[in-house]
């Protein structure tokens, strides 16, 4: 009677996950699978001011930083148990530029942009107009009369991304 007894009794839980990855760039979003044992709840907080009480949360991990995302099961018998992950959402470049003016006339004005990025290993300048370059410091004259909004996209050595549009836009007046 004794072993039968203790057969009956609730088993303790045993808390664990996997992820849909460890690191990536931020804003980062990861999938949880839940796959712990004789749980009957679970309590997830992901290090970054995030909670859920789901089975198999998604997190998105905005901020760039190291977070410790940690499961807590528990079982029918109100015993816990925890696991935790470390996550990284990495960070893009810093992206900036400067130019040389923002008023022109077709044809006629050369406009320098001065990349000011740090941590960038490639750009991809988008000039509004159709056109674009992957130079570092492009020099770019507009043809047609009109008001352009320039954005500046750096990727660094993991390939994160981060984009700078100029704050206000480069005007062309006809000759």
């Amino acid at each position: 009677m004794l072993f039968m007894a203790w057969g009956l009794m609730a088993q303790s839980p045993v808390a664990s996950f996997t992820a849909s990855g460890q690191a990536g760039c931020a804003p980062y979003s990861v999938n949880f699978t839940n796959t712990s044992t004789n749980a009957v709840s679970f309590s997830w907080n992901f290090g970054n001011g995030n909670f859920s009480t789901l089975q198999n949360p998604q997190n998105v991990f905005v901020n760039p930083g190291n977070f410790n995302v940690t499961l807590t099961a528990t079982g029918a018998n109100g015993q816990t148990s925890t696991q935790t992950m470390a996550i990284s959402a990495l960070p893009g470049p810093v992206t900036a530029f400067s130019l040389n003016g923002s008023v022109g006339c077709e044809d006629q004005t050369n406009f320098n942009f001065n990349n000011t990025s740090t941590g960038a290993v490639s750009v991809f300048w988008d000039f509004d107009d159709g056109t674009s370059s992957l130079q570092v410091n492009p020099t770019k004259i507009y043809n047609t009369p009109g008001s352009y909004n320039v954005s500046l996209m750096a990727t660094n050595s993991v390939g994160c991304q981060s984009v700078f549009n100029f704050p206000q836009p480069i005007v062309i007046h006809p000759v």
